[in-house]
């Protein structure tokens, strides 16, 4: 058990070690690495160095392969492009295990102290604190390779782990899966390929077995690959999935000739050490057999992933791109526009109400339709920012305001739709009540609202000194509507006794207004500051 926890303790923390160094890197290049990713469609040749050089950079195979799903959905990219980053990618991820797996024991403690200390005493100087974050992540990778070295010594000279690993001898197809479960259970080909190295040094394994555990790592981080490209969309699907059958042709030809490789290794050097090169020159054959098959293996991807028509759904986020993560400007800048497109839902709404009160027909969603959609999309707002990794003020106070604006327009939906159900219930119960001249005061105040708010919005997205004055000077306007109205309308001594009808009538009529000075709070709630500014330079 106690090995067990060691074990698993140490693959979490190369797993950590990895993000880390994958987002820190991706951090600080920001949105360079569009331009670095740009390149590739100059050459193939381009594409092979940019996938190889880019996993090299963030550590991952996997964040490559995001970044280039999200190109593909722009349709900057071709399937065939894809595919050739990606096997780069998996040749850089193979040369970073041999890296790493060189006795760099010094070098360690040096990553985890310089990184830890440029990391933590940098919050508002990005670049040493990027060069911080990468330190500390290379050092957490390095710590956890010992870890996992150190953890499995008891059990890799145990008699029964000498025992199950003999019984492996001649058993090629069990030994590849052995290896995929490896690299599932380690969420990484790292790991699995290291386990597999201290093994042969142990003598528990053969060198036929443990080159099929090698493949079998291979596939498995495929499988990885796979599983997480499930929601990401059919062009991820179809790069995973190409990348698998690269992978899948090579080793179909490793496994026959197994026995050659073994004497090849018999010929060079130490099993332990040939079981890391090999790794490396697995992934260096798919890269040159498979090179030349892109465009039959793009062709027959299309046919297993047809194209479909994608109806765009209306509830789905529009902006929020999880690519966009390395760069915090890039990815506020995309919540904010979703913002955006979430105020344009609730000015909608606003409008929706107007028709009621002209008896139009609305032809467009209706309000509950619009309130759902609002509701749905700001959670996923809430969800994209709390993603978003920021190093300065500057950062975190813009995305405090993307955070509450979108909240304070999920509220105001709610808002809206009481005041249409009042509206709705006023005149189905008390429409002969209702004169052409309360109508028209109230579609005053409403259009007044629908104003306020359109100002209140380009206050957020602008952020000027005028557009806050126009927010202002609007809910003056909208609030003193109301008050108006009010104290017209609901004079003391204009309902007499024994007019229950009226009574409840006018009841009605000051509950919704009640909301719409509601409505007039979150406004003032979603600029506060603009307020406050205006009020100090008037002063």
């Amino acid at each position: 058990m106690h090995f067990i926890l060691g074990l698993l303790s140490a693959v979490a923390l190369l797993a950590y070690g990895v993000s880390v160094t994958k987002n820190t890197v991706l951090r600080a290049l920001g949105s360079s690495i569009d331009s670095v990713i740009n390149r590739s469609l100059n050459s193939s040749i381009n594409a092979l160095g940019v996938g190889l050089g880019t996993t090299m950079l963030v550590q991952s195979s996997t964040a490559t392969s995001l970044l280039v799903s999200s190109f593909m959905k722009k349709g900057v990219l071709s399937l065939g492009t894809a595919l050739v980053i990606m096997l780069g990618a998996d040749l850089g991820t193979a040369v970073m295990v041999r890296i790493l797996t060189y006795d760099l024991s010094l070098l360690c403690p040096l990553l985890l102290t310089v990184g830890t200390f440029f990391y933590l005493s940098s919050a508002e100087r990005p670049k040493l604190r990027n060069f911080g974050g990468i330190a500390l992540g290379l050092g957490l990778i390095l710590l956890s390779l010992s870890l996992i070295v150190k953890a499995t010594q008891p059990v890799l000279k145990s008699n029964l782990t000498y025992m199950l690993m003999e019984s492996l001898t001649g058993q090629i197809a069990f030994s590849i899966l052995l290896g995929a479960v490896f690299a599932v259970i380690c969420y990484s080909s790292l790991a699995a390929v290291l386990l597999t190295s201290l093994l042969t040094s142990s003598g528990s394994i053969g060198p036929q077995s443990a080159i099929a555990v090698v493949i079998g790592a291979n596939l498995g981080s495929c499988l990885l690959e796979i599983m997480g490209a499930q929601r990401q969309g059919a062009d991820a699907k179809r790069v995973m999935l190409g990348n698998t059958i690269f992978k899948l042709a090579i080793a179909l030809i490793c496994v026959p000739i197994l026995s050659l490789i073994e004497k090849l290794q018999q010929r060079t050097i130490e099993l332990s050490e040939f079981v890391l090169w090999f790794h490396v020159g697995f992934n260096a054959i798919v890269c040159l057999l498979m090179f030349p098959c892109v465009g039959y293996v793009s062709k027959l991807l299309f046919v297993i992933i047809p194209k479909q028509p994608e109806l765009p759904d209306p509830d789905a986020p529009k902006h929020l791109d999880k690519t966009a993560y390395m760069d915090p400007n890039l990815a506020l800048g995309n919540a904010k526009r979703e913002v955006l497109s979430i105020g344009d839902y609730l000015l909608s709404m606003i409008v929706n109400v107007g028709k009621v009160l002209n008896s139009e027909k609305n032809s467009g969603p209706d309000n509950h339709t619009l309130k759902s959609r609002i509701r749905r999309i700001a959670s996923d707002i809430s969800d994209y920012l709390s993603g978003i990794s920021c190093d300065s003020d500057t950062e975190r106070k813009k995305l405090k305001q993307c955070l509450l604006t979108s909240v304070k327009i999920s509220e105001s939906a709610q808002i809206i739709q009481v005041i249409e159900k009042r509206l709705l219930k006023i005149i189905a119960v008390y429409g002969s009540q209702l004169s052409q001249e309360d109508r028209n005061s109230l579609a005053k105040i409403n259009d007044c609202c629908k104003k306020t708010f359109e100002y209140a919005m380009g206050s957020f997205a602008l952020g000027g000194k005028e557009a806050k004055v126009s927010f202002v000077e609007s809910r003056r306007e909208f609030m003193g509507l109301i008050n108006n109205y009010s104290a017209a309308r609901f004079a003391i001594g204009s309902v007499k006794p024994g007019q229950d009808s009226e009574l409840r009538f006018n009841m009605s009529m000051l509950e919704m207004l009640e909301h719409y000075r509601q409505m007039s709070g979150v406004f003032e709630s979603l600029s506060v500051k603009s307020i406050n500014n205006v009020k100090q330079s008037e002063e």
